[in-house]
C-alpha cells in the first residue's frame, strides 16, 4: 500500500488554487466592480449624447418618453444608482449613434 501523495502547495486550505508562493490570492487586472462602474459610466455618456440637454432634469424629460420609462428611472440611471437592462442600453446606443450622424450631416 502506497502512502497518499503530499498536499500540493498550489492549493490553499480553502480549496482554491494559489499560484503565489506566499499564499497571497491571485490579482486580476479588472474586477467585476470596476467593469460595472465602467459600463455605467459608458451608459451615462451615451444618455447625454443621445438626449443633449442643459440639465439632468431636462434630459430625463426628453429621454423618458422615447425609452418608455419614467423620468425618475432616467435620473436613477444618470446618477448611477440603477443599471439599465440590455435593451435600454442598445436603444440609447442606437439613438446616440444616429444623433452623431445627424450632427455631421447638419455640419455641427
Amino acid at each position: 500500500m502506497s502512502a497518499a501523495p503530499a498536499p500540493s502547495s498550489a492549493v490553499s486550505t480553502d480549496g482554491l488554487h494559489n499560484h503565489h508562493s506566499r499564499g497571497e490570492p491571485m490579482k486580476f487586472p479588472s474586477n467585476s466592480t470596476d467593469a460595472a462602474r465602467d459600463a455605467g459610466t459608458f451608459f451615462i455618456r451615451m444618455l447625454w449624447r443621445a438626449f443633449p440637454a442643459p440639465s439632468e432634469h431636462a434630459l430625463a424629460a426628453r429621454a423618458a418618453p422615447v425609452l418608455d420609462v419614467s423620468e425618475r428611472q432616467v435620473r436613477n440611471w444618470l446618477r448611477g444608482t440603477h443599471t439599465p437592462r440590455a435593451d435600454y442600453l442598445l436603444a440609447v446606443m442606437a439613438i446616440a449613434g444616429a444623433e452623431v450622424v445627424i450632427r455631421k450631416i447638419e455640419g455641427d
